[in-house]
């Protein structure tokens, strides 16, 4: 059964995987609770190309130092992979909101991946910063209620704690 959505993210449609060449059954190859095996390169395509066309709303979410941004000898020389950067944009371009997770603040976690519009989980989760659709150097902290009455304890705490490893 196939169906079109109206809401498919603009541009899913024009998505191409690779043939896939593999023997899987298509009633198999969607199969995700306790998988035999990994899928292979080709089957997972295969199987995002069917999420990107299928879903009624999609978000990208990533790690974002290891991940999006290779490790550094020093956290602050870590510079954004340009191919990670260009993805990000061109997914985010697609209307497909950008959520990146980091240990850093959301402020710092924005100014590293340079994505505009994009929503950063900083501090561990404790703060989400939503970085500005136009300039993605600018945006806005927002931190859970829970911590607020703490964040500034919270803050300096973290931030001898960084300064314990950079010393």
């Amino acid at each position: 059964m196939s169906e079109t959505l109206s809401n498919t993210p603009e541009g899913a449609e024009n998505f191409k995987a690779p043939q896939n060449t593999s023997k899987v059954a298509q009633s198999e190859r969607f199969r995700t609770p306790e998988l035999e095996r990994p899928l292979t390169v080709e089957e997972s395509l295969d199987k995002f190309e069917h999420i990107l066309k299928t879903a009624q709303s999609l978000v990208f979410a990533t790690d974002l130092d290891g991940t999006v941004l290779p490790f550094a000898q020093d956290p602050r020389d870590c510079k954004v992979d340009p191919l990670a950067k260009d993805s990000l944009v061109r997914l985010q371009n697609s209307g497909i909101p950008i959520v990146v997770m980091t240990g850093r603040s959301g402020a710092d976690g924005a100014a590293k991946i340079e994505v505009p519009g994009s929503i950063i989980v900083g501090t561990a989760g404790w703060e989400v910063y939503k970085t500005d659709p136009n300039n993605p150097s600018q945006g806005e902290s927002i931190i859970d209620e829970q911590f607020q009455p703490h964040s500034q304890q919270i803050t300096n705490l973290l931030g001898g704690i960084r300064n314990e490893f950079l010393t």
